[in-house]
Formats: C-alpha cells, structure tokens, sequence
C-alpha cells in the first residue's frame, strides 16, 4: 500500500503542455526563416543549453569561431566571435554570481594586462582618430576578458585537453585550407609568387594576419611533439633490452607521429 502511495516525480514534467505549441512555434519560424538564420538560431540555442551547463563550452566555441568569423557575414558588420563573445561573457558572468563555490580568479598575467590596457588609454588624448583608437581599445578589452573569462572557466584537466583540441583543430583546419590556396593558386593576383605560388591567407583574408593566426598554434604543437616524443624516449629507457623492439608499433608512436604531422603541418603553411 505504502508502494502505490509513492508517485514518480517524473511524471509532473513528462509532457509538459508547454512542449507542443513550442516545438509548433519553433517549427513554423524553421520553416519561414532561411536556412543560415535557422542554422545559426540552432547553433545558439545548443551553445546556450551547454554554457547554463559548463562555461568551458563557451570557450571552445570561442576558439572554433575566429576562423570561420570572416566567412560568415552579420548585420552591423559584427562579427560572430563578437556575437558570441557578449553571450558568453553575460552567461558566465551569471553562472559566477550564482555559484558560490566559485570566486573570480585573476592571474598576474591578466593584472598586468589590464595594467597595459590602463596605460594604453593615454594615447587616445592625442590620437588622430578617436573612432579608430576605440576600437582598438575595445578589441584589447576583448582579448583580456576572454583569456579571465577562460581562466576561470577551464578548471580540470580534462576541459584543459579539450582547449587544446580545440585550438588545434582551429589552427589546423585554417592550415589545410591555406595549403590548398598556396598549391592551387587560388587568390588575388597580388597574393602570387614568382607565378608558382599563391600566398596562404585561410578564411583570415590577409597573408600576413593568417601567418599571425598559424603561428599561435604552431608553438603549442611542438611543445606537444616534443613532449610526446621525451614520453616514448622516457619509456624505452625503461624497457628491458629485449622487449625494447616491441616499442616501435603504432599504438606506441601514434601520438608522437601524429603531433609531429600537425607541428609540420602548421610550419610548413607559415613558409
């Protein structure tokens, strides 16, 4: 009797008589809207589902949308990665208030960035275009919320992986696509060189900023070459002389081959 007493708490909110007129609703604008608008509203409302979640998938996203932010054109002239930094930034600010097992870290590095920003802001009494000095402000602002923003938010070391997956997958989807313009002459006629090649410039637009862009990640993936590598070194040290042939498989020298595939990879675009 007692039993029969006992109601399962799920089945309050198993249908819900709100679900229907809004999937009715969100299916209708589906249907109306055209297929970017629709894609990108789905993409944001996955991304706002994570970030109530875990902040860190803002940070990702924010990784992920530098190189596709030229490709993809906003009203206003804004960017997606200035789109999705203000989402970002609102929702973690919220999260942080409400969590209070967690309070604002601020490292020396963003001290002192903040310290440089201050100092930065001098120059705008004697600038020669107050418009243009602002936006370089604010995009200075931008860089050292994201890195606070990122710093309070990739907490484990398993979120710490997941960065730099995600950076690499970045930096190398930007130089796979860049190969392909130098090899296949695909660009402006001015990006030519010596009638041969075609200066790499990704979804960045411009050769030089592109470079800039490979070379934030060509240093972390020699580091993890190198550190892939001393892992295989520090084991075969370790391994009995007889056993030592064993250690060149591939499931011994897969993760140190494939970072110096990425790490050459990315050189071989900046050249």
């Amino acid at each position: 009797m007692a039993k029969s007493q006992i109601q399962n708490p799920k089945s309050k909110i198993q249908n819900p008589i709100w679900v229907w007129p809004l999937a009715l609703i969100l299916a209708i604008i589906a249907g109306v809207a055209p297929p970017l608008y629709v894609g990108v509203g789905l993409a944001g409302l996955v991304l706002l589902v994570l970030l109530l979640r875990k902040p860190v998938w803002g940070v990702y996203a924010l990784v992920l949308s530098v190189p596709v932010q030229k490709a993809i054109s906003l009203p206003a002239d804004i960017t997606v990665t200035q789109l999705l930094f203000v989402l970002v930034l609102g929702i973690w600010w919220a999260w942080l208030a409400l969590r209070r097992d967690r309070k604002l870290v601020l490292t020396p590095i963003a001290i002192a960035l903040f310290f440089f920003l201050t100092a930065t802001l001098a120059s705008i009494w004697n600038t020669t275009s107050l418009p243009e000095s602002l936006a370089e402000v604010s995009r200075w602002l931008v860089t050292i919320l994201a890195y606070v923003v990122a710093v309070n938010s990739v907490q484990t070391r398993r979120e710490m992986t997941g960065l730099v997956i995600v950076m690499l997958v970045a930096g190398m989807s930007e130089a796979l696509l860049g190969l392909s313009q130098a090899y296949s002459g695909i660009g402006p006629e001015s990006f030519i060189v010596d009638d041969q090649l075609t200066r790499a410039y990704g979804t960045i637009g411009a050769p030089n900023s592109f470079a800039g862009y490979i070379n934030m990640s060509l240093p972390l993936a020699l580091a993890l070459a190198i550190y892939q590598w001393s892992k295989w070194v520090s084991l075969r040290n370790k391994t009995p002389l007889l056993d030592k042939p064993s250690l060149v498989s591939f499931e011994n020298l897969r993760m140190p081959l494939f970072m110096s595939l990425v790490a050459l990879t990315l050189f071989w675009t900046v050249l």
